[in-house]
């Protein structure tokens, strides 16, 4: 009895020799591989901080766009609202007798208005010509010197 208890004694312990190698190639192999699966989610963090960059800078140029637009709006709808006016002062005599007038050169004044009319189309045109983007889409860096040449009074 005392022989077969010392042989299982042995077994287990030559057993035991035997699996700890092996687990501890299997612990190697996981961490391993944890490693890389770690090196990968850095990897892709990365890209999502680039992304998100790139998505920051996007929406910042939108906005600045956005206010281009606007402003240009502002002018634009100050333009048609002083072409509508001066027009208007046109038509309160009636625009064909008024012509009639101004070609038979009656009244100064009336020429004046008809230079108006046609320098606020100028300006008009001027401010739809006007690019919010550059060719290659970027902010259209003369856009406030271009706004200055227009004259809205």
């Amino acid at each position: 009895a005392a022989g077969g208890g010392g042989m299982a004694l042995g077994t287990a312990v030559l057993g035991g020799i035997a699996v700890g190698p092996l687990i501890a190639v299997a612990g190697f192999v996981m961490d391993s591989k944890a490693e890389k699966n770690l090196t990968e989610a850095y990897e892709y963090e990365s890209e999502i901080d680039i992304n998100i960059e790139k998505m920051e800078l996007s929406i910042e140029g939108f906005k600045a766009t956005n206010s281009r637009i606007n402003e240009l709006a502002s002018v634009i709808n100050k333009l048609i609202t002083r072409f509508d006016n001066v027009f208007d002062n046109i038509q309160n005599v009636g625009f064909i007798e008024k012509m009639k007038r101004l070609f038979g050169l009656s009244k100064i004044c009336e020429l004046q208005e008809l230079d108006q009319l046609i320098a606020l189309g100028k300006n008009l045109k001027i401010a739809l010509d006007i690019p919010l983007l550059d060719q290659d889409g970027n902010d259209n860096k003369n856009f406030k010197q271009e706004i200055k040449r227009i004259t809205i009074s």
